[in-house]
């Protein structure tokens, strides 16, 4: 199969439809098998491993013992070149990034260093500008937070309404006297 064709199976899987397809990397000169869940897409703990010139035990072992990473692996069955489908330890495509943020160096095949230095800088760059809150967080709690804060600014907004109107029924009403009940 071709880098260019993207071929997909479907399965269901416990309860789950999951849709597997081949994706080019072609800055690695590879493909690999990415399979979407109803919660994201997953790679292969042990083919990104194998690309990158890790030991596949060693790494599925160490995101196992995230606090952070953990939670973003699964088991799925995987294509295999050889042995059909075979349940596979997977990681969500949010945590990619991290893990290679964290990941040692010294055994990453010499093809993919300078990119993964370079990946890992700017890991290091973008948190630096997290923690100095130069960058807004994203997902879940700051879409609460944008939202609490359009809702401050709109309490504010109607404060200062109420605030103008009090002041015009207080001209209008100032000028004329309040209204009699019979004039309504």
């Amino acid at each position: 199969m071709g880098a260019s064709e993207r071929a997909e199976i479907e399965l269901t899987y416990q309860g789950q439809l999951l849709r597997y397809y081949r994706v080019p990397f072609l800055a690695w000169n590879c493909e690999l098998w990415a399979v979407v869940a109803p919660d994201g897409g997953y790679y292969s703990i042990p083919a990104l491993s194998t690309v990158l010139g890790k030991i596949k035990q060693t790494q599925v072992r160490r995101l196992q013992e995230h606090r952070i990473l953990r939670k973003l692996l699964r088991q799925f069955p995987m294509p295999t070149e050889k042995r059909g489908m075979r349940e596979t330890w997977v990681i969500h495509e949010r945590g990619i990034g991290f893990w290679f943020g964290t990941m040692q160096t010294d055994t990453i095949r010499s093809e993919l260093l300078d990119t993964m230095i370079a990946l890992q800088e700017a890991a290091v760059d973008a948190l630096d500008s997290l923690i100095r809150g130069q960058l807004r967080l994203t997902g879940p709690d700051a879409r609460v937070q944008a939202l609490e804060d359009e809702l401050a600014h709109v309490r504010s907004y109607a404060r200062m309404l109420e605030t103008r109107i009090g002041h015009i029924e207080g001209a209008v009403f100032g000028e004329l006297g309040e209204p009699d009940e019979g004039d309504e």
